[in-house]
């Protein structure tokens, strides 16, 4: 079973740009229980940091504070595959100059996630990084 988790759902973006939360369940004893092992992904080379980070469309000209969505999508990708001691690399890759600052940004972005619902089941995927 896929539960979506809208936790940044109208975070810094319009709902239709909104990046959501999915978490996979299977049925274990007759019931349904949160499943890592169908989640986590392999540890992503420097890479596959580059090209995730290219895909953040930064628009010239746009307002310093505009933060893409595809920027925190990215960092929830890492997360949710167990990959969340990547995301600073990631980050650092993306970020681009003159923006907002970015540990301000990431310390808002992880404020947001510890909102989660499946916050628990984050910190399973990502037990030394979160």
């Amino acid at each position: 079973m896929i539960v979506a988790d809208w936790t940044f759902a109208s975070w810094n973006a319009s709902f239709a740009e909104s990046p959501i939360m999915e978490f996979l369940y299977a049925v274990e004893n007759g019931t349904y229980k949160f499943a890592p092992q169908l989640m986590r992904g392999s540890s992503k080379s420097e890479e596959d940091l580059v090209r995730l980070a290219a895909k953040v469309p930064w628009e010239e000209g746009a307002r310093e504070d505009v933060i893409p969505p595809e920027f925190w999508k990215g960092a929830l990708t890492l997360i949710l595959t167990g990959n969340a001691d990547q995301v600073r690399r990631y980050a650092v890759l993306a970020w681009r100059a003159p923006r907002a600052n970015l540990d301000d940004f990431l310390a808002s972005f992880y404020e947001r996630l510890k909102s989660s619902p499946h916050y628990s089941e984050i910190k399973i995927l990502n037990p030394d990084s979160i």
